[in-house]
């Protein structure tokens, strides 16, 4: 499992289809991109982007997380 520390991030909503595109940065590199069709949930990453940090992102579990980050440390979720 690869957990990248998120130093920078792009943002854009399509206001004709209605989606939104985050792009996740670590260092100089672009990292990983995503699409969210829905608003609320593109608003609630976007918040996290701009008003938290550290920020990093599980490639695994695919979660942005803010905070510190402990060692080995991973959250209960109803998915396990």
């Amino acid at each position: 499992m690869a957990i990248e520390k998120i130093t920078n991030y792009t943002c854009m909503w399509d206001m004709d289809d209605h989606v939104g595109y985050v792009g996740l940065f670590n260092g100089e590199d672009f990292r990983f991109g995503h699409e969210i069709t829905d608003p609320i949930e593109f608003m609630a990453v976007l918040n996290l982007l701009r008003n938290e940090k550290p920020l990093y992102y599980d490639q695994e579990n695919h979660w942005l997380s803010a905070g510190v980050r402990l060692p080995d440390h991973h959250f209960v979720s109803d998915k396990e």
